[in-house]
């Protein structure tokens, strides 16, 4: 619903109060009783002011300052961009930023300047620092002091934009392989960078939606508060300061980079001709994403002997094309073929979110090392973001 066009200045949540309220641009103000408000909308905020005219929401927390984000309203992505750059930061340059205001004389007087020029561009809106689930998981492994800090920077800094998951991305991209292998349409990639906070999680299990009793609001109020239910999810687990860990997460992470470590390895034991490193490195790849595949095919619905003819070979051309798993799949090659390269888990989300980043951003920060790699691998390509290794070297980048 348009709620500009019918002269509706703001729309107001009280979550304490169990009401809402409706400001017109006359003057006028309605305040009705929601009493089902409560079990529509998250408790971490106290209130929160939907903006008509900027399609914003201020989220008001029992303490702190107030949280300013964009909503999605399912428009095109593009447009709401209007042109702004989108920056993508990782933790360690956060982290920076969050060293800008509370502690800053832990960067050199550059990083500091770099820095401080960084909050002011995203704070005016020129340029877009999403916030990925991968943000989201290594802020929750912290707390304290420097957690309640960094929290609200990036959550009010993103004004609500995230990165989708890296798996609903490279199940996309492997959708718009195998949708080109047969007579059929073209599966896109949806927009990467988003103001849809549903995506920046995994893909969940195929289950249909709960249904929901009526709230008691207006008619097309309910996806206001859908949007804006989403949006202030995400900013509550970002802004949770009970520190999480998922011994489970960890495990699994360690025995990835085991993996790989041991395989990398055993490439150089097995003295492997640089001719046939590749199509060995492929087939690690390929392990990672078995089911992706599979499920890739069927939704394109690839018949069968087509499936089972797309080999490595076949594979590892289809895969240079995309822009994620094109990267993700070149630093992969690069990295065990160097057996002397160290594997961390914490590897893991530096390989599923920053290949992502640089295929679809505009710029992305992170440290030398990963930049290192995906400079290497942006032989050859085209498109995709500007890689830096400081926020002294983005300021310089930016246009």
């Amino acid at each position: 619903m348009d709620w500009a066009a019918l002269g509706v200045k703001n729309f107001s949540f009280d979550t304490d109060g169990g009401f809402y309220e409706v400001v017109f641009d006359d003057g006028r103000t309605v305040r009705e009783a929601a009493p089902k408000l409560g079990a529509e909308f998250p408790q971490d905020f106290s209130r929160s002011t939907y903006n008509c005219a900027d399609r914003t929401v201020t989220l008001v927390p029992p303490v702190g300052d107030p949280l300013v984000l964009e909503v999605f309203d399912g428009g095109d992505m593009q447009a709401r961009r209007a042109g702004r750059p989108v920056v993508y930061l990782d933790q360690n340059q956060w982290i920076h930023l969050g060293r800008s205001v509370h502690a800053p004389e832990r960067l050199t007087a550059p990083e500091l300047v770099a820095a401080r020029e960084l909050i002011r561009l995203a704070e005016t809106r020129q340029v877009i620092l999403p916030v990925s689930s991968g943000h989201l998981i290594e802020t929750a492994q912290t707390d304290g002091q420097w957690r309640t800090r960094l929290a609200p920077l990036m959550a009010s800094l993103s004004w609500g934009w995230v990165m989708r998951d890296p798996l609903r991305v490279r199940a996309d991209e492997l959708r718009h392989v195998f949708s080109q292998r047969v007579d059929g349409p073209i599966h896109p990639v949806g927009d990467v960078f988003t103001l849809d906070t549903s995506q920046v999680t995994a893909v969940p299990d195929a289950e249909p939606p709960p249904s929901r009793p009526p709230s008691g609001l207006p008619d097309g109020a309910d996806d206001l508060v859908a949007a804006t239910a989403g949006a202030t999810a995400i900013m509550a687990v970002l802004l949770e300061d009970e520190r999480v860990h998922s011994t489970d997460g960890a495990e699994k992470a360690a025995a990835w980079a085991r993996h790989h470590q041991d395989y990398g390895k055993w490439l150089k034991a097995a003295n492997v001709a640089p001719g046939d490193m590749r199509r060995e490195t492929m087939v690690v790849f390929l392990s990672d994403l078995k089911m992706d595949v599979a499920v890739a095919a069927r939704d394109a619905r690839v018949p069968l002997t087509e499936f089972e003819g797309w080999g490595v070979d076949h594979a590892d051309r289809d895969i240079a094309t995309l822009p994620y798993l094109g990267r993700y799949r070149d630093v992969i090659h690069l990295r065990l073929s160097n057996a002397q390269d160290r594997w961390k888990q914490n590897d893991l989300i530096d390989m599923l979110y920053l290949p992502c980043a640089a295929g679809y951003a505009d710029y992305v920060v992170a440290e030398n090392k990963t930049v290192d790699y995906l400079h290497r691998v942006e032989r050859n390509r085209t498109g995709g973001a500007v890689t830096v290794a400081s926020l002294t070297a983005l300021l310089e980048a930016l246009p």
